[in-house]
């Protein structure tokens, strides 16, 4: 999670479901900034718009901070070449 512009970004995939795709919110931690008092104990995350990210086999992201102070976001995605369990890949 994110903070930009006093909103926080949530990056997200829902696992297990074979109609995941990536998805964003951006929202305020426990109401924040949406009428309701803030309580950063409480850990609700309030969303005021949620959207998809990406329509691939995207399912996880990790988002870095470079040495230049921008944001970095890697995304790992599922690779579906009919393999079996156990065959090896080529990068394992």
């Amino acid at each position: 999670m994110r903070t930009v512009s006093s909103h926080n970004v949530v990056l997200f995939a829902a696992q297990g479901d074979t109609n995941r795709y990536s998805m964003w919110a951006t929202g305020s931690i426990s109401g924040g900034g949406c009428g309701v008092e803030v309580d950063p104990e409480a850990g609700l995350f309030t969303p005021l718009m949620v959207g998809v990210s990406d329509r691939s086999d995207w399912y996880a992201n990790s988002i870095y901070t470079d040495k230049d102070g921008k944001d970095v976001l890697i995304g790992w995605i599922t690779e579906d070449n009919n393999f079996t369990t156990g065959q090896p890949q080529g990068w394992d």
